[in-house]
């Protein structure tokens, strides 16, 4: 695995709450230009990002903390083999800190689909692309 530091960044709007973990562009986009041109890869819509409270899917049941860590460069690990689904290619990334302020806003660590190397809980993944509009 490899080893990076991003930023928090908290979003609340009319579509409710997200926490996001801004990263360095060059990943993603280096991890895109590995995979065949055949998969005519679209890259994704918003910069570089670990999404670690989902908007509209995950609801924060303790307020108190939300935003106190707005700005903190956060270290996470990602794994370089690069994932494939139906729509979306991702890396998959891991963060104590990350799982840390999930439990202080009151949501799981629990990875449902993956189950992650020791000493993580929780698996988080940054999309690197798509196969929409193909």
């Amino acid at each position: 695995m490899f080893s990076s530091v991003g930023i928090l960044s908290y979003v609340e709007d009319e579509r409710g709450r997200q926490l996001i973990l801004l990263i360095d562009q060059v990943i993603s986009d280096y991890y895109r230009s590995l995979l065949p041109k055949y998969f005519y890869v679209q890259p994704q819509q918003w910069p570089a990002h670990i999404t670690v409270v989902r908007r509209g899917l995950e609801v924060v049941s303790d307020l108190q903390f939300w935003g106190k860590h707005e700005g903190e460069k956060v270290e996470f690990f990602y794994d370089p083999v690069v994932r494939e689904g139906t729509v979306y290619f991702w890396l998959n990334c891991f963060s104590k800190r990350l799982e840390e302020i999930r439990l202080e806003l009151g949501l799981s660590v629990k990875s449902e689909y993956t189950i992650p190397p020791e000493p993580f809980i929780k698996v988080f993944h940054c999309t690197i692309g798509n196969k929409k509009n193909v």
